[in-house]
């Protein structure tokens, strides 16, 4: 079966991936408020990565952080908006 790209179809993929993105960072931002102990580890090693915090860090660098990087992996297991297996 051969699988058309519709206009709705490109239409509701896109407009999904925005629902999908701000409920998980609701989720996200939820938990953090929720566990103080959390948002400090991560707030110091952000602090660490980030020398002027007027600058955002490239993504290279974002990547390298592994308290970030297990926090947004755990949130996207436990509070998941999409079908899709990460």
């Amino acid at each position: 079966m051969l699988f058309h790209f519709t206009p709705e179809w490109m239409y509701y993929s896109r407009v999904g991936g925005t629902d999908t993105l701000s409920t998980s960072l609701t989720y996200f931002f939820w938990e953090l408020s929720r566990q103080p102990d959390i948002m400090k580890t991560l707030q110091a090693e952000l602090d660490e990565a980030m020398v002027d915090p007027r600058v955002i860090p490239d993504i290279s660098v974002l990547q390298r952080l592994p308290y970030l990087n297990a926090f947004i992996k755990e949130g996207k297991c436990l509070y998941s908006s999409s079908l899709v297996d990460f």
